[in-house]
């Protein structure tokens, strides 16, 4: 029996808060069966998504490396960089990749349907617009997976006018008692962490 797409959500979504309050002895352990799970089943999605994000882990470094106070190490760019720094900065940094190979992992194992229908189940309470938001999504991620690397604005100018129209199917399960259960376990392990 296979949980609904909107359980693993939840849990992705638990896993991203639960993350926040770890510090680096925790985050480094959690970081090894990550990886390795990872490593088995999205590979090159999550390199791929890394390689996009580079350019922000590096602003991330450098500005809690440069920006935060602290014991300050000696040596030419002493005056500037903090011990403290690379400390925060690593532990940002592995929040951060921690969070997206997770993530890609997570959209590997569902695939694009799954996760949709998955929101789907999980916005029941927005009512009708929840259609709406989902196939917005969906067309959304459909354009952005068929989209070339460097888009130019004259290939939309010259775009055939038949193509533009396409037509999403969302394939949705109504969620079943275990279901409910485990992502009222999810809620309850918020709660009981947000408490203590």
């Amino acid at each position: 029996m296979r949980l609904h797409p909107a359980v693993w959500l939840c849990a992705w979504s638990v896993f991203a808060l639960l993350l926040q309050g770890l510090d680096t002895f925790w985050l480094l352990l959690l970081s090894v069966p990550s990886m390795l799970l990872t490593g088995i089943y999205a590979a090159s999605e999550s390199l791929q998504m890394l390689k996009r994000v580079r350019w922000l882990l590096m602003s991330i470094a450098v500005i809690f490396i440069v920006a935060t106070p602290g014991v300050r190490m000696p040596g030419v760019l002493g005056t500037a960089v903090s011990v403290d720094g690379f400390r925060l900065a690593a532990d940002h940094i592995l929040r951060l990749v921690l969070l997206l190979v997770t993530l890609a992992t997570l959209l590997k194992v569902l695939g694009q349907s799954g996760v949709l229908a998955g929101l789907h189940a999980l916005l029941k309470p927005i009512g009708l617009r929840r259609q709406r938001l989902v196939s917005r999504l969906m067309l959304t991620l459909e354009y952005a997976s068929k989209s070339p690397a460097q888009p130019r604005w004259q290939d939309w100018l010259l775009a055939d006018p038949d193509d533009m129209g396409t037509t999403v199917s969302l394939v949705s399960a109504p969620l079943r008692g275990l279901d409910m259960a485990s992502i009222s376990l999810l809620l309850l392990i918020v709660c009981g962490v947000a408490l203590s």
